[in-house]
């Protein structure tokens, strides 16, 4: 027999929630105990097309505000896909937090490329002995 554990959220009507299975946020317009409602109903901040998610809530979390990132490892360059992917860590205000994969096309990469150049030739200015 299989025994399904309780969530530890429980979304209410307003919360803004995370669907881990569309991989996006949205805020609860319905909940499973409103009448003739099956499951969690979401539609995305701003507006948007609704879709639903489990009546468990095992997909949905607290869509926490993210207050900065970190690298977390090397960036790679895929030359095929003229893009490159950067490991980093997003940090929660709740603490919390998950690591994640930063993909950056050539021309971002090129432009960051400029960017810390000019900014290492005006640190390297200020530190010279």
């Amino acid at each position: 027999m299989l025994h399904h554990a309780a969530p530890v959220w429980t979304p209410q009507l307003g919360d803004l929630a995370y669907d881990m299975a569309r991989g996006r946020n949205g805020v609860v317009v319905s909940v499973p105990d409103d009448v003739s409602c099956l499951t969690y109903h979401l539609r995305p901040p701003n507006g948007g097309n609704e879709w639903s998610a489990l009546a468990d809530a095992s997909t949905l979390r607290p869509a926490y505000t993210v207050t900065h990132a970190t690298p977390a490892g090397r960036l790679s360059y895929d030359p095929r896909a003229a893009q490159g992917a950067l490991p980093i860590v997003l940090h929660h205000e709740d603490g919390t937090s998950e690591e994640m994969i930063l993909v950056v096309s050539y021309d971002e990469l090129s432009s960051y490329a400029d960017q810390l150049e000019a900014w290492a030739v005006r640190h390297e200015g200020v530190n010279a002995p």
